[in-house]
């Protein structure tokens, strides 16, 4: 436990830049996709999610009327989809409408 510790402690600088680092690229590479008018996938799921939820969590009137055209939604490689993308498939399911919030 003691070793565990030390090691964990003599880690905990590296561990910090390594997390500067990665935050002020997530920084720089948002300005330059701004400056540069450009998405990326991700952008647009969350985008997605913006235009489909509302702050409160429930659908928006487009998530109902995208809903309303649809029976069905078949996902392929559902197992491969992320929690994001989870999200927008609920906001235009018809059937959270009578759970609430998404």
């Amino acid at each position: 436990e003691e070793d565990l510790l030390d090691d964990l402690q003599a880690m905990a600088p590296a561990m910090l830049a390594l997390i500067r680092l990665t935050s002020d690229f997530t920084l720089s590479y948002q300005k330059e996709k701004l400056r540069r008018n450009a998405m990326d996938f991700s952008d647009q799921e969350h985008y997605a999610i913006e235009l489909l939820l509302g702050k409160d969590g429930t659908a928006t009137e487009l998530a109902r009327t995208v809903a309303a055209r649809y029976l069905e939604i078949m996902v392929d490689e559902y197992q491969d989809t992320n929690q994001v993308q989870n999200c927008i498939f609920s906001a235009i399911s018809r059937e959270i409408y009578s759970l609430g919030k998404v």
